[in-house]
C-alpha cells in the first residue's frame, strides 16, 4: 500500500488550479477537466477513491494542500490493527474420525438414499 500512496503522491503533481470552496470541498482541474472534492466525504467526481478506497490523486492534491497526511485518508481497511482483528480468530482443525465420539444412532446408507429425477419425462401430464 505504502508504494501505491508513493505512486498517487506523484500524479497528484499532475492536478493544477485548485479552487478551495466551502466545508472542505475542492475543485481540482486536471487538463481541462474538473473534478469536485469533498475529503470529509471522501469522495471525488473520478470515482477512483471509492472504487479503490484509496484517496486518488485529485484528492491527494487537496490533501497536501491541506498539509494533512495522505496515510491518515486511507480507509481502514488497510489498518494494521483492523488486519489484526480480521485474523484474529482460530479456525480449529477436526478431528480425525476415528477419533469421534461414538452415538447410537443409526448408520446412514447412501444406497438408500433416493435422488429425485429431475426433467421433462418425470412430469405427469394430466389427462383432459
Amino acid at each position: 500500500m505504502h508504494k501505491k500512496l508513493i505512486k498517487i503522491d506523484m500524479e497528484r503533481r499532475n492536478c493544477k488550479d485548485m479552487i478551495h470552496g466551502v466545508q472542505g470541498e475542492f475543485d481540482v482541474t486536471e487538463r481541462h477537466t474538473n473534478f469536485i472534492v469533498r475529503l470529509k466525504d471522501k469522495f471525488c467526481d473520478c470515482r477512483k477513491w471509492h472504487i479503490t478506497v484509496l484517496p486518488y490523486k485529485h484528492a491527494a492534491r487537496c490533501i497536501f494542500r491541506k498539509k494533512l497526511q495522505l496515510e491518515d485518508n486511507v480507509d481502514d481497511c488497510f489498518n494494521v490493527d483492523t488486519y489484526k482483528n480480521l485474523y484474529n480468530h482460530i479456525v480449529h482443525p477436526i478431528a480425525a474420525p476415528q477419533m469421534w465420539e461414538k452415538r447410537n444412532l443409526p448408520e446412514l446408507d447412501a444406497h438408500m438414499l433416493k435422488k429425485e429425477q429431475l426433467g421433462h419425462d418425470n412430469i405427469k401430464e394430466e389427462s383432459p
